[in-house]
């Protein structure tokens, strides 16, 4: 259980970064 928290929890960190990263890319 603990340990599937902490996977989801790194998922969604990365899934944020990524987010970020798109949206740079779209306004500049």
């Amino acid at each position: 259980m603990e340990r599937l928290i902490i996977t989801l929890t790194f998922k969604k960190e990365k899934f944020i970064i990524e987010l970020k990263t798109i949206i740079n890319a779209i306004w500049n």
